[in-house]
């Protein structure tokens, strides 16, 4: 306890609280995004494994060429009219209508 805790008002406790409150928060938001950067860091690492052994597999078999992928793949990238390793984003669907509420009108009574 310092030597001004006397002074403290309830307003200034409760200001307090509530910065506790927001700190606490803070850390669970940040905590949760670590774990999904893991988590996605992890699928990531999959998907490229699978793409790995998929290349593999049909360079072995003669389904394509080296070549044939690398010449593939630029054109891809090329698709969006930038070189810069990544595909051009895929068009989105339209997101669905939102439902609407339709509320009986009241009528009153004759």
């Amino acid at each position: 306890m310092s030597d001004f805790d006397w002074y403290a008002t309830p307003g200034d406790q409760r200001v307090e609280k509530r910065l506790r409150k927001a700190h606490l928060t803070s850390i669970r938001a940040r905590l949760k995004l670590q774990e999904r950067v893991v988590r996605l860091e992890d699928e990531l690492e999959w998907t490229g494994l699978v793409a790995s052994t998929l290349i593999g597999i049909c360079v072995e078999k003669g389904l394509v060429t080296s070549e044939e992928l690398e010449a593939r793949m630029k054109a891809l990238d090329l698709s969006d009219g930038v070189e810069d390793g990544k595909a051009a984003a895929a068009p989105r669907a339209p997101a669905p209508p939102a439902k609407t509420v339709r509320r009986k009108r009241f009528k009153p009574r004759a």
